[in-house]
């Protein structure tokens, strides 16, 4: 199963167009599609943890399975169901420097995706771990894909318990490792910050721009539909780019404006951070209307400069991004371009790494199928108890291929509330969509699987 830079824009793009996104969400999903930039994530609210909370309901002393002999893991759990703690896996395991405390408490995992649960701890109680922390440069060995979320935090003793989830990786048992090599702490994300430019007002902000028609950009991501002159520019690596200043004009306290120019019916900025926070925190340009609401229109975030190597993560100096102007140029006058920030207080670097080891993966259940899905066929869903794969034969297309999104209906009437999901292509037309669920789900519990209103019963 070959997972390339084209499949994961496509996931990501016809995904997006069918889910309900906070702006902050959509532009850390999208961020994970550009090769080699950071992957900034917005704080998540805690709110999610107590809704798995209230969504199953949690009995300490009823916990069965692995972790029932183990009451004080299952108490420092106590934000998972009594269901999901059956199908976790104790491991206590600690790794502590600099007054930072990691400690893996359990896992489980299937074939191809391992859910960690771990605890950050600053012994030292100076405020480096807090109800926002990210993790910036971590893994799960054997995974291609890691990604994490604070469930819950505990201001007494400063401690944060997250969720990380490796996935599209050989997952099924033997021993594997959780590395944290460095953290962001003190989120703070502001939608439209600033400024409310005119096109007219941008176009004064600095003499005409020369152009650079080299192409060869180190990374760039589109946000929106490839089908646009700019996708076909940035396929083609003949969109123009921006020459910078000498000196930035000055936007935040951490980044300048280096270029501005409109080019084609496209508007060109152009961005430079600072070397300290900057290199984290995001700046992300939106057009809005008059009214402040936000315009849905395709754009560009192409990587320009040196790049900064850190842990596993590229950095680039400038950042160009490139927004689509509505098509009726009478309509202009209305355009305001604003942007949002994403910004840390802390940045923490150090070595914390565990070692354990996974079991075997569970047994897969399965109901076969044949639902035409546009350009695609739906021939399979597998259930386990950490999430719902869909496996078919095609080609995905983002405007014809109907919505594949599963629902999950437990026999109590419930559905589950899925915590990700990523799509995978290879050459031959192959096709997997994993959805892994927020909590494990018994596969015994599900009374059905939805998906484009056919009802799919699992075997077994």
């Amino acid at each position: 199963m070959r997972i390339d830079e084209g499949s994961v824009r496509r996931a990501v793009d016809g995904g997006l167009s069918r889910l309900e996104l906070t702006e902050a969400k959509k532009q850390a999903i999208l961020a994970q599609c550009r090769p080699g930039i950071a992957v900034v994530r917005p704080r998540r609210m805690l709110r999610r943890a107590a809704a798995l909370a209230a969504a199953f309901t949690f009995m300490v002393t009823a916990a069965a399975g692995a972790l029932a002999a183990s009451p004080g893991l299952a108490q420092r759990l106590d934000m998972l169901s009594r269901q999901a703690l059956a199908f976790l896996y104790p491991v206590e395991e600690s790794s502590e420097q600099d007054g930072i405390r990691m400690e893996v408490l359990a896992a489980m995992n299937d074939e191809d995706v391992a859910v960690v649960y771990m605890s950050l701890q600053d012994t030292a109680g100076s405020g480096r771990v807090s109800d926002s922390v990210e993790l910036f440069d971590y893994e799960i060995s054997g995974a291609v894909f890691t990604d994490s979320e604070v469930v819950q935090y505990d201001p007494a003793s400063s401690a944060a318990i997250l969720r990380l989830t490796g996935s599209c990786g050989e997952m099924d048992g033997g021993r594997v490792s959780v590395s944290v090599r460095s953290f962001l702490t003190g989120s703070h994300y502001t939608p439209l910050a600033g400024p409310g430019w005119t096109l007219q007002q941008v176009a004064a902000l600095m003499p005409e721009t020369p152009l650079d028609y080299s192409g060869g950009y180190p990374g760039w991501m589109l946000a929106g539909s490839d089908q646009t002159g700019l996708g076909a520019q940035l396929r083609a690596g003949s969109l123009p780019v921006l020459k910078p200043l000498d000196e930035p004009l000055p936007l935040t306290g951490w980044c300048g404006l280096t270029a501005a120019e409109q080019v084609d019916g496209m508007l060109h900025l152009q961005s430079q951070p600072d070397g300290g926070m900057g290199r984290f925190n995001r700046l992300s340009f939106v057009l809005t209307n008059q009214a402040g609401e936000r315009m849905q229109l395709p754009y560009a975030e192409i990587q320009l400069g040196n790049q900064a190597h850190i842990g596993i993560h590229e950095i680039s100096e400038r950042m160009e991004t490139v927004l689509e102007l509505p098509a009726d140029p009478a309509t202009w006058e209305d355009v305001r371009v604003n942007y949002d920030l994403l910004t840390y207080e802390q940045y923490v670097e150090g070595d914390w790494s565990v070692s354990f080891l996974l079991d075997d993966a569970p047994a897969r259940r399965t109901a076969r199928c044949a639902i035409e899905m546009g350009g695609w066929t739906l021939e399979e869903v597998s259930v386990t108890p950490l999430g719902v794969t869909l496996h078919g034969q095609g080609e995905m297309f983002p405007s014809s291929s109907l919505d594949a999104t599963p629902t999950v209906v437990l026999r109590d009437g419930r559905t589950v509330e899925f915590a990700s999901a990523s799509t995978s292509t290879d050459s031959s037309g192959c096709i997997e969509m994993k959805n892994i669920f927020c909590i494990p789900v018994p596969p015994q519990d599900i009374a059905y699987i939805e998906v484009s209103g056919r009802q799919l019963f699992l075997e077994g």
